[in-house]
């Protein structure tokens, strides 16, 4: 049968009691010779105190009875001792209230004893749990008692008792013994009786740091003992240390975040760009800590990358770096070729940089960090390089402040180059529209002289000719002008349209020669003419190929000093891009005022003109080459400029696939002057002037001719007469063109009238309103009568010369 914990603990102190009582009981017989039987109690009440302090009250009353019961053993010595004197009675009245008071004061030192020993415990697990040290050194005896969680803190083995201090001393890692003991001669020094100290060791697990709490006892002002305790803080100092690390990268980071927003601010102040190229790579280098760095932007003129911005640089080092940037060496040249970041901690460790090591020495070149400048669009627009005297290594922080830097001064720098491109845009405009207004007066001045001249009564037949001739060259300049303006604004709306045909490449240059003959002999020029010997032949609009030569056969005579000389050249040449059947190359050449190098890549923009020496302007709009580049496009070509600077002539070359029409156009045919019978024609047109000329010239013709000047004046001689032909405009007061056609329509005539529209709207979605509403034709102003006679002949011509 097992025991349980208390019974067993219940007998054992049984046991320890009835032992005592015994021992005492065995003493009280063996000193009964010596003593006699006057003492019966003399080792019993030491048993009962011992019972009393050892087990409680209850065992010491079992051992004081106990002791009656062993006097009472002998009942004839028992009965003596009782009646012989009253000093028996005295000596147990005695025995018992000795016991008594011997368990009183025994269960009071017991109770003492399981205090002291409950809190020692408590303090012993206090310090085992909070790993808190104690230690006690008794100068006197000269012994040293370290508790067991001070031993186990300090990784050494000790007695829990006090032992001698040099010996136990000596097992304790000697650094922490020194702190100690200067902290001590210290205190000493000052004559306190506390004082704390933090000691610090490395130990195998890393940094240990212990608070050392101390308290001197003194005996007549001499130092008896030192008392202290021993707490672990190495886990609050590396919070310490951690929050301290981590207020420091909080101050940098705010600092940096000043920096940025200081910069952001600065940016926005107007300044030069390579002045805000500063600002930044003095940003960037001050982030680094560094005192060296160089800021490279895309040159305007050349388009290479050229040192903008220095820091701590002389001018030999930023010549030698922009040498090694051209050639692709260094982290900038690297960057420039890789388009990527480029860090090199050690320009005397990086593979790298092995050739350069000599260099970077004698530059005085350690470590380097080169960012390149990349645009949205992909475009390597420049790069910013920080340097360092001595191996650096680059940390997260500093990239990624320099790719806030760089975003930066690549926005900012992206727009001041639209800004300059709005402004330059803007200032062509103007001039765009100062030199329409110049190139819309000048044909207008001849035209009023002439008409005033052909007006005159004394004029003669031979000037009113005359006249008649300059106001119909004057105004086919105009229209062509206009034609220009129209063609462009196909063009960029992708509208524009090639009649795709098999082309010969003599005809086209002849044609476009014809064209500009005038300009050429006008000007007195020398032209020659080089073709291949066999005819080529190829896919292509002729009218539009014809524009193109002409054009810059034109402005090769404009841009030529009079009595220059002009090339033409055309050849068949391999397509060194796609390797199929070849080119054709034709090329224009003049010795003429030649293009600054850096405007070789803007004379092909809208509105852009050159100027001459001395500032003044071209003459034209500035949209011919413009046009003539969408068209060498639409033909699936290419056109380059080349000159080698004012003064030095140019020459532009045209690539155009060499491709095989299709099948061969069919001819047209023209039906030249008209022939037909008289017309019964409606013009309608709010210009009074515009309506009534255009009626003389039709009735010159035979033609009968009803005027309107309204949309609803147009219906009414509509229902009045009977009309082979409407020539109406679109912009008309009351009903417009286009709802005078509608209703036109809706009529239920068997012979309906032929619809023309008239008007100065010439868009793509002007004609196709026009036909929409029940237009047969749509004609822009000014309208060239042989081709309207032409239009209405075809539609008037008898049933078999129409089918023929």
């Amino acid at each position: 049968m097992l025991l349980s914990d208390a019974s067993r603990q219940f007998l054992l102190r049984l046991a320890f009691v009835v032992g005592l009582a015994l021992l005492a009981m065995v003493l009280q017989w063996l000193a009964q010779p010596l003593i006699g039987n006057g003492e019966p109690f003399l080792f019993f009440l030491p048993a009962v105190a011992l019972a009393a302090v050892w087990f409680g009250p209850v065992p010491g009353a079992v051992v004081l009875l106990a002791g009656l019961a062993s006097a009472g053993m002998d009942e004839t010595s028992f009965q003596t001792f009782w009646h012989q004197s009253n000093d028996g009675r005295v000596t147990i009245a005695a025995y018992l209230v000795y016991g008594v008071l011997l368990l009183a004061l025994g269960e009071r030192l017991r109770q003492g004893g399981l205090r002291t020993a409950q809190a020692q415990a408590r303090l012993r697990l206090l310090a085992e749990e909070t790993d808190v040290g104690l230690f006690e050194f008794d100068k006197v005896a000269g012994t040293l008692y370290v508790s067991p969680p001070l031993a186990r803190l300090c990784g050494v083995t000790a007695p829990d008792r006090a032992v001698p201090a040099l010996a136990l001393l000596s097992k304790f890692p000697p650094q922490l013994v020194a702190q100690a003991r200067l902290a001590q001669e210290h205190l000493l020094h000052r004559q306190g009786d506390r004082f704390e100290h933090e000691l610090a060791w490395p130990s195998p697990d890393g940094m240990k740091w212990l608070l050392l709490r101390v308290r001197l006892i003194r005996d007549d002002a001499q130092v008896t003992h030192v008392r202290g305790a021993v707490i672990d803080i190495t886990e609050r100092k590396r919070m310490e240390n951690q929050l301290q690390d981590t207020q420091e990268k909080l101050s940098v980071r705010v600092n940096d975040l000043h920096r940025l927003q200081e910069l952001s601010t600065r940016l926005l102040e107007p300044r030069p760009l390579v002045q805000q190229f500063q600002v930044v790579l003095d940003v960037v280098v001050a982030l680094h800590h560094a005192e060296h760095g160089i800021l490279a932007f895309v040159d305007d003129e050349d388009g290479q990358l050229r040192i903008k911005a220095s820091v701590g640089h002389d001018a030999a080092t930023l010549t030698q770096l922009q040498r090694l940037m051209d050639a692709g060496l260094g982290s900038c040249g690297l960057a420039r070729v890789q388009r990527s970041r480029v860090v090199v901690n050690d320009f005397q460790t990086d593979p790298r940089c092995q050739d350069l090591r000599a260099l970077a020495a004698s530059l005085g070149l350690g470590a380097a960090h080169t960012t390149p400048l990349i645009s949205e669009s992909g475009e390597l627009l420049g790069l910013i390089s920080v340097h360092f005297p001595t191996p650096h290594d680059i940390t997260l922080r500093e990239t990624d402040l320099t790719d806030l830097c760089t975003r930066k001064i690549i926005v900012h720098a992206e727009r001041a180059r639209a800004r300059a491109e709005l402004q330059a845009a803007d200032r062509r405009k103007d001039e765009f529209l100062a030199t329409l207004a110049h190139e819309l007066r000048n044909p207008l001045a001849p035209i009023r002289q002439a008409a005033l001249l052909s007006s005159a009564p004394q004029a003669t037949e031979a000037q009113k000719r005359w006249s008649h001739g300059v106001i119909e060259r004057q105004v086919q300049h105009m229209a062509l002008l206009l034609d220009d303006l129209l063609d462009i604004s196909r063009i960029t709306r992708g509208a524009l349209s090639l009649r795709l045909e098999d082309v010969q490449l003599h005809a086209v240059i002849d044609s476009a020669v014809e064209t500009a003959r005038p300009t050429i002999e006008g000007r007195q020029h020398r032209l020659q003419v080089e073709l291949p010997a066999q005819p080529l032949r190829f896919e292509g609009d002729a009218l539009r190929l014809a524009q193109v030569v002409a054009n810059l056969l034109t402005n090769a005579a404009k841009y030529t000093e009079p009595g220059g000389d002009l090339l033409i050249r055309a050849s068949r040449v391999p397509d060194a891009r796609s390797g199929d059947a070849g080119e054709v190359l034709i090329e224009v050449c003049d010795n003429g005022i030649g293009i600054p190098r850096e405007s070789l890549g803007e004379v092909f923009n809208m509105f852009t003109q050159l100027r001459r020496t001395g500032g003044r302007m071209n003459e034209g709009l500035g949209i011919g080459l413009a046009l003539t580049r969408g068209l060498v496009e639409l033909h699936g070509g290419r056109i380059t400029a080349h000159s080698d600077g004012p003064g030095c002539g140019s020459r532009f070359e045209v690539r155009l696939p060499l491709r095989l029409a299709a099948s061969p156009a069919q001819p047209v045919h023209r039906l030249g002057h008209y022939r037909g019978g008289p017309l019964n024609i409606l013009v309608a047109d709010d210009n009074r002037d515009a309506a009534e000329s255009l009626a003389e010239l039709l009735r010159l013709q035979g033609h009968s001719v009803v005027l309107a000047f309204d949309g609803q004046e147009a219906l009414d001689a509509f229902d009045q007469h009977a009309l082979d032909a409407c020539l109406l405009d679109i912009g008309m007061p009351q009903v417009d063109g286009n709802e005078v056609a509608r209703r036109l329509r809706e009529r239920t005539d068997i012979h309906p009238p032929v619809l023309v529209a008239i008007t100065g709207w010439g868009q793509a979605s002007d004609r196709e309103a026009a036909l929409e509403a029940g237009f047969d034709h749509h004609l822009t102003k000014p309208v060239d009568p042989d081709k309207l006679l032409q239009l209405l002949a075809q539609h008037h011509l008898p049933e078999q010369a129409r089918a023929a």
